[in-house]
């Protein structure tokens, strides 16, 4: 199943409208009908409100994960062979950019709305 049909399933189970959920979350009821649809999909934060809210866990929303492809492998066995220093650097910039990119998703999400 879809992140979409994840959504969907679990908000019907608990009894929520569109309306409903995206007034928790603070987003357009359009928004709400985009991501149930697969038209969109909300980013890392709306899904961990999400799981928050619908009271089910991250990976119930997102689904089986994929298969790693070989440039990931490749970017794993890099990072388990980083010392102490390596590792602090590589989170530190890892941090940084998911957030930017999670602040960047929420402002094309309250655009959509």
């Amino acid at each position: 199943m879809s992140i979409g049909d994840n959504i969907r399933r679990y908000r019907l189970e608990r009894g929520l409208t569109q309306l409903m959920l995206s007034q928790k979350l603070n987003v357009s009821e359009k928004t709400v009908s985009s991501w149930e649809v697969n038209r969109t999909e909300p980013s890392i934060g709306y899904i961990e409100e999400l799981a928050d809210i619908l009271g089910c866990r991250k990976s119930d929303l997102i689904g089986e994960p994929a298969a790693l492809t070989p440039e990931e492998y490749t970017l794993i066995k890099k990072f388990r062979y980083l010392d102490e220093y390596g590792l602090k650097n590589v989170l530190s910039v890892l941090d940084n950019e998911f957030e930017r990119c999670v602040a960047q998703d929420r402002k094309k999400e309250s655009n959509i709305s």
